[in-house]
């Protein structure tokens, strides 16, 4: 996912050598700080429904999604192996929460990809 500044960025090589004014340039950029700002905000509120949901499931099932997202970074090989876990056990799992809580899936790991890219960048 860019950021408002990387999308700027493309929509002004998009239109280099053409006539574009600079209010258009900050109109543009503006546009695009906001729904950038939207995004963060959405992922705030859906990051609490996240962990509403996570806190509701089986105690195993919610550590090892957990470790699997944020710590092994969605490899499920390295988590065995560090673990102990059996790897088709982990598998067989993580396969289960992923076909019974999409959603909620999908919002965990880009909340930790909002996560860790605004890390880096502060």
């Amino acid at each position: 996912m860019k950021t408002a500044m990387q999308e700027l960025f493309d929509w002004m090589q998009k239109y280099s050598g053409k006539m574009v004014s600079a209010d258009q340039v900050v109109l543009k950029a503006n546009k695009l700080i906001k729904k950038e700002q939207r995004q963060i905000i959405d992922a705030r509120k859906d990051g609490l429904s996240i962990d509403y949901k996570l806190n509701h499931l089986h105690w195993y099932h919610r550590d090892l999604i957990k470790l699997y997202v944020f710590k092994f970074n969605r490899n499920a090989k390295r988590l065995s192996k560090d673990t102990g876990i059996n790897y088709m056990s982990v598998w067989r799992t993580i396969n289960k929460i992923k076909q019974n809580h999409k959603h909620e899936f999908e919002l965990l790991c880009n909340q930790h990809y909002y996560n860790a890219t605004y890390n880096e960048n502060q």
